[in-house]
């Protein structure tokens, strides 16, 4: 994919999350019971939130943290159970507007349209970072540049989602772009590529944890500010 193509595919991917009708469906994929037509989607769902919950605990969250992207809330619920005082953030304002019920009011701190790549959050104004289902929608030069702003906002910890490559994922995806080019561009990275945008955003891996190895390829990443 050359760069041109990459520039408009994220450009694409930032314009069909801020559909409402795109923003709603997105909701219910994850929402609706357990009709067939969803079933991954929910099952994936409580996989990725069993995840984060571990990582969450392995590093003993407190303070202030940033959800980003936000998306409709989907770790609203998860995150307000813990001590700790939230940003909301999301680039999309429709995603937003079906995120903002799924919070605990007396944890939620702000919500902001803003774009990963530029927070308007001062450097070290915040203690971590939890951003799931945005680096596997972005290639490497993007990734590099919010993993940036998260080290520069920052001060304790990032848990971060990934897709990460491999041969039956591969494979998958490309059949199911061929079947619709309407589905998003999948960007996965390999585990040390993933060990290499992190180490040089400055931060340092805590654990790698599979969320549901035959059915998704996300994985999510805990680390920690480097001290160096």
């Amino acid at each position: 994919m050359t760069d041109s193509n990459r520039e408009n595919e994220v450009q694409r991917t930032a314009q069909r999350y801020q559909k409402k009708a795109y923003a709603s469906s997105y909701k219910q994929e994850y929402l609706d019971g357990w009709k067939l037509k969803n079933l991954r989607s929910r099952l994936i769902a409580r996989a990725e939130i069993q995840a984060i919950k571990k990582a969450i605990e392995e590093v003993q969250l407190r303070g202030s943290v940033l959800d980003i992207p936000c998306g409709t809330g989907k770790l609203g619920r998860t995150l307000s159970s813990y001590p700790v005082s939230i940003t909301a953030a999301d680039i999309s304002p429709e995603m937003m507007g079906l995120a903002r019920d799924e919070y605990d009011p007396e944890k939620i701190s702000d919500f902001i349209v803003c774009d990963a790549a530029d927070l308007p959050l001062s450097s070290s104004s915040l203690d971590s970072i939890v951003c799931l289902r945005l680096t596997q929608r972005l290639p490497v030069e993007y990734r590099g540049r919010i993993l940036a702003e998260f080290r520069r906002v920052a001060r304790k910890y990032l848990v971060v989602s990934y897709s990460l490559r491999s041969p039956w994922h591969d494979l998958r995806n490309r059949f199911r772009w061929t079947y619709d080019r309407s589905n998003p561009t999948f960007f996965p990275a390999s585990r040390s590529c993933v060990e290499n945008e992190l180490k040089e955003a400055g931060f340092e891996i805590i654990r790698i944890r599979a969320v549901l190895p035959m059915l998704s390829s996300q994985v999510i990443v805990t680390a920690c500010v480097s001290a160096g």
